[in-house]
């Protein structure tokens, strides 16, 4: 009965515990923080990013903190808004968990899990509202100033490619 018992405690303390919370933090995500602007003729793509620690946490498993830049664009042609969703850029982030919808189009995370003064490079994905809301992947490089994004957009493999409402390379310039 004492065996049982303690079998018992053991299986109920197995469950109830929570494991180690898991850090995936990065102070190094600030350099991208901020209003960035590209301009070609009548073309122009405002982004805004902002640094959000949030929590995230699985279902019976670990709570993850982590850093990770949110972003909102406005692509406009002319005087004409093509795609926008920059007016959500203040808006409050979640605490714990991804922003859900459409209020946020962009999110980075540091590239490979390189976290260090040397970053220069995040990826992440931004949202193309005009085809469908799919995701392109982004690559994002800071110039050695910090005063130059450079933007690359790709379809994601496996996905039909259906166009793109941004370009899928420019330079955008910090405001």
């Amino acid at each position: 009965m004492k065996k049982l018992f303690f079998t018992c405690i053991v299986i109920l303390t197995y469950l109830s515990s929570k494991a180690q919370t898991k850090y995936d933090t990065c102070q190094h995500l600030n350099k991208f923080e901020g209003n960035w602007k590209y301009v070609n003729g009548s073309d122009t793509v405002r982004i805004n990013l902002r640094k959000h620690r949030f929590q995230y946490s699985v279902p019976d498993g670990p709570v993850y903190i982590m850093d990770r830049l949110f972003g909102w664009h406005e692509y406009k042609t002319g005087g004409t808004i093509i795609e926008s969703n920059y007016s959500f850029r203040n808006m409050q982030l979640p605490q714990m968990d991804f922003p859900h919808g459409d209020s946020v189009s962009i999110f980075f995370s540091f590239a490979l899990d390189a976290c260090s003064d040397t970053t220069h490079m995040i990826i992440g994905r931004v949202t193309d509202y005009t085809y469908a809301d799919e995701l392109k992947h982004v690559w994002a490089t800071l110039s050695s100033d910090g005063n130059t994004l450079y933007w690359k957009q790709e379809h994601r493999e496996g996905f039909t490619p259906s166009g793109m409402t941004l370009p899928k390379q420019f330079a955008l310039i910090r405001q």
